[in-house]
């Protein structure tokens, strides 16, 4: 078992950020069932919309507009998402905002699933441990 990626508090940590995106590759490039802007809409008590390439691609702005939509994501919908919001709250730390609280509540994949994150102790979870294991987000 390898060790986790080191984090340093006092910056960006581009390899932690590099390693998330490595292990989560295959998540991040598939469809998700459900979007950000989807669950936000189940969040205010409307139908939810299809994906759509050019309104849900990933970005901090996408992030920021829809942090409600986390909590309706569907299991693969999560692991798409999921190396994106790692890879914010590592970003954005030093900031208090709705999207890395969103994260934070979100750990346990939503369904019935893996106790704990669902976060792999081994092989490309080392990513996601590197992250839980840091002190501040």
């Amino acid at each position: 078992m390898t060790d986790p990626p080191s984090f340093d508090e006092n910056r960006s940590d581009p390899p932690l950020i590099e390693a998330i995106s490595r292990a989560f590759i295959e998540d991040k490039a598939a469809t998700p069932p459900i979007t950000l802007r989807a669950g936000n809409r189940i969040d205010d008590y409307r139908e939810p919309v299809a994906f759509d390439a050019a309104l849900d691609a990933v970005s901090d702005t996408y992030l920021e507009q829809y942090p409600w939509g986390v909590a309706y994501l569907d299991p693969a919908s999560w692991r798409h998402y999921l190396p994106f919001l790692m890879e914010y709250a590592l970003r954005h730390r030093s900031s208090a905002d709705l999207i890395v609280e969103a994260l934070l509540n979100s750990l346990r994949p939503p369904g019935p699933g893996p106790a704990a994150s669902g976060i792999p102790l081994h092989g490309s979870g080392s990513a996601g441990l590197a992250l839980l294991g840091s002190a501040r987000l």
